[in-house]
C-alpha cells in the first residue's frame, strides 16, 4: 500500500527543488517549477531538449559520501517518467549540499522491492544500484 499524500510532509522538503533549480540554472538549463503540484517537481529545457527532475531529500544521508549500495524510489514515481523528456531523479543529502542524479532509464531497468516504512507496511520501491548515480556538489558553478 502506498503512502497517502501528506501536505505537511511535502511542504517540509519543498525547498529542496529550489536548490536543484538554482544548480541547474548554473549549468545552462532554463528551469521552472511544475505548476502541477502533483506532477514531477521541475521542468527544464537546454539546447532544445526537454528535461524533468523529481527532487527529494534523504535525511539519513549525511556528509559527502552516500552510505548505501542502493537507492530506493517509491514505485509510484515511475509515472513521472516521460519518453518525450529526459527524466532525472535527484536526491539531496540532509545538509542540502550534495546530490545524486539517477536517470529515469535506470529506474525502468531496476527491480521493484517491497519494504516497510514508517508510513506503510508493504510499499513498492524501485531499487537502483548507486553505481548509476551522478554525484554533484550543489555549490558547483556558483
Amino acid at each position: 500500500m502506498s503512502k497517502v499524500f501528506d501536505t505537511d510532509h511535502y511542504d517540509s522538503d519543498d525547498w529542496a527543488k529550489y536548490l536543484v533549480l538554482g544548480f541547474l540554472e548554473t549549468k545552462g538549463y532554463k528551469v521552472w517549477v511544475n505548476p502541477d503540484r502533483f506532477g514531477i517537481d521541475l521542468l527544464a529545457e537546454r539546447r532544445g531538449k526537454k528535461f524533468q527532475f523529481e527532487v527529494e531529500v534523504k535525511h539519513n544521508w549525511h556528509g559527502i559520501f552516500f552510505p548505501f549500495e542502493r537507492i530506493h524510489y517509491s514505485a509510484r514515481k515511475l509515472k513521472f517518467i516521460d519518453l518525450d523528456s529526459e527524466t532525472w531523479f535527484v536526491t539531496l543529502n540532509d545538509e542540502q549540499d550534495r546530490a545524486v542524479f539517477i536517470g529515469g532509464d535506470h529506474l525502468l531497468l531496476s527491480p521493484i522491492i517491497y519494504k516497510r516504512t514508517k508510513y506503510t507496511e508493504n510499499e513498492p520501491f524501485v531499487e537502483v544500484d548507486i553505481q548509476w548515480g551522478i554525484f554533484r556538489t550543489l555549490e558547483e558553478g556558483r
